[in-house]
């Protein structure tokens, strides 16, 4: 979001704040990668720190965080694949993580409206 806010800003010509932003994603971007990549997991997880995989990770692609052919996303990835799949399906996240909410999770469908 930070980063969309930044070429929004970019295209309105007002710099001031555009360097700011920029700065702000990039540290953003860094944090995730160094605190939301789960090393015994090998893939990126929910939350910073974390060990829960979440499908919503499929989208890092879409939200320019990472390169669809960046190895650490492909082995997220494939982690989700192994994990979070049955048949066609793809579960949202683990049915024992602690949402609160009893029972497995329900297949999930990411979208993006453009």
């Amino acid at each position: 979001m930070v980063e969309r806010s930044a070429l929004v800003l970019k295209l309105l010509v007002y710099q001031p704040l555009v360097s700011r932003w920029r700065d702000t994603a990039d540290s953003a971007n860094q944090t995730v990668r160094q605190v939301g990549w789960n090393p015994d997991r090998r893939a990126y997880v929910q939350h910073l720190g974390g060990d829960t995989l979440d499908a919503s990770l499929l989208l890092m692609p879409l939200d320019k965080f990472a390169d669809p052919t960046d190895p650490p996303f492909l082995a997220t990835l494939d982690r989700i694949s192994q994990e979070l799949t049955t048949g066609t399906l793809v579960r949202r996240y683990e049915p024992d993580s602690s949402d609160g909410r009893p029972g497995s999770a329900c297949a999930w469908i990411g979208l993006r409206m453009r």
